[in-house]
């Protein structure tokens, strides 16, 4: 089981997360890199396999972050 979790606190956005995998229910260990990591302007919490958190955190190009306002309708 993952747990991340994000706060927002005067304005700064603080995220947290373990760094526990499991294989099954009987074998688990600790990683030596974070499953929270900022790529661009984000900053991604990740859950699940390695494999899939490596390939986000070394091959996922976000797109830039729009300042304009869209409105529907």
């Amino acid at each position: 089981m993952t747990c991340v979790v994000g706060l927002r606190d005067n304005g700064r956005i603080l995220l947290g997360g373990d760094r526990k995998v499991m294989y099954g229910n009987d074998f688990g260990m600790t990683l030596d890199f974070a499953k929270i990591f900022k790529r661009g302007e984000f900053l991604i919490g990740t859950a699940g396999m390695c494999k899939e958190l490596c390939e986000i955190k070394y091959n996922f190009s976000p797109p830039p972050i729009r300042t304009k306002i869209l409105k529907y309708g």
